[in-house]
């Protein structure tokens, strides 16, 4: 399972019904990042703050965690703004892990083809240099499988390690489709929390939101968090979008730290017709820009397509994942520190606390 694709290789397909929330009114726009604002990143390493969650960035794109699960050693998961649940390969587990035999195989395909299968167990988790205050609900990965279309898995957990992850740290705050609950939810500090990238190499995950006004936010869906007493919020809205200056539309939209690319839509107006395979963006193709509320006023943000991890976008096939919206993945992440308030059931944009 390569790290960087073609495609979100990350995102399981289950997840991406089509959801409707509503938009709320963004503020801020004088805040706004436009083409002229340089979003890359640093290349000076920056100092997590006290009581945050260390990201590092695989290849500029994949964040992983480093987490320790049964008190096993720490290996890196991949940070996964788009699913719920912690998935780590069996040999990484230490014997404080207790297996549910009640429980039935968990089996999950992502959109590579790639296939996890996984058993149910109870175990103490830390989270870079946090530590869970009790055991919670974990699946262990014992194979990991190929589907017969997929010709670009590699079956075997070896070559999944290979990519430089050990598993998935899924963070989405609704269980939907998926058996298991993000542990975040059983932080009471991190329930709401920020991504922010600081450099190439590096971001961290911090309990909250920043304290300032945010420059766009979005009301969330009520679902079901798996948590008991603890409320859940679908990661899905409706954001508006607009590709070289055509008329906004507003789509189902998804904050994803676990898609490498911004991926928008074949429905999009002005995006190239459908080839049959994802179709990287060139920068003649953009610009593609962000409104905070029903497409009027200023974009929020404009993002003229290119190569590096920053501006990488590009077409998803027609249909593609079963979600005709956008996946807002590594180049959003880059641009802004993204929020998702679980208290509130909101995502926001804040500026960017990395280097431009």
């Amino acid at each position: 399972m390569p790290a960087h694709t073609t495609r979100p290789s990350w995102w399981r397909r289950a997840t991406m019904a089509s959801a409707t929330g509503m938009l709320l009114l963004g503020c801020a726009v004088d805040s706004a990042t436009d083409e002229q604002t340089d979003t890359t990143a640093t290349s000076t390493p920056r100092t997590v703050q006290p009581g945050a969650i260390a990201i590092e960035l695989l290849d500029g794109t994949v964040p992983v965690v480093m987490a320790s699960v049964g008190g096993g050693d720490p290996v890196p998961l991949l940070l996964d703004t788009g699913s719920a649940g912690l998935r780590i390969f069996t040999d990484d587990v230490g014997d404080q892990a207790v297996v549910d035999p009640a429980t039935e195989d968990e089996t999950i395909s992502f959109v590579d083809g790639t296939t996890y299968v996984s058993d149910k167990a109870i175990a103490p988790v830390t989270l870079g240099s946090v530590a869970l205050p009790a055991p919670v609900p974990v699946a262990l990965v014992r194979e990991v499988t190929c589907e017969p279309e997929a010709s670009a898995c590699e079956p075997g957990i070896d070559a999944s390690k290979a990519s430089g992850v050990h598993g998935i740290l899924g963070v989405d705050m609704d269980t939907g489709d998926y058996t298991l609950p993000s542990p975040l939810l059983y932080l009471p500090d991190f329930r709401s929390f920020t991504v922010s990238y600081l450099d190439e190499q590096a971001g961290e995950l911090r309990p909250g939101l920043p304290e300032d006004d945010p420059i766009a936010e979005w009301d969330l869906i009520p679902v079901d968090s798996g948590v008991p007493d603890v409320d859940g919020w679908a990661q899905d809205f409706d954001a508006c979008w607009a590709l070289k200056g055509n008329r906004p539309s507003c789509l189902p939209t998804s904050f994803d730290t676990g898609s490498t690319d911004l991926v928008v839509p074949p429905s999009l107006p002005g995006a190239p017709p459908p080839s049959g395979a994802d179709e990287y963006l060139t920068a003649d193709q953009g610009p593609v820009e962000l409104f905070a509320a029903q497409g009027d006023g200023e974009p929020i943000w404009r993002l003229q397509p290119g190569d590096d991890a920053s501006d990488s976008a590009y077409v998803g096939a027609d249909g593609d994942l079963g979600y005709d919206g956008v996946l807002a993945g590594a180049p959003l992440f880059y641009a802004f520190d993204v929020g998702f308030d679980q208290e509130a059931g909101r995502a926001g944009l804040w500026p960017t606390s990395g280097g431009g």
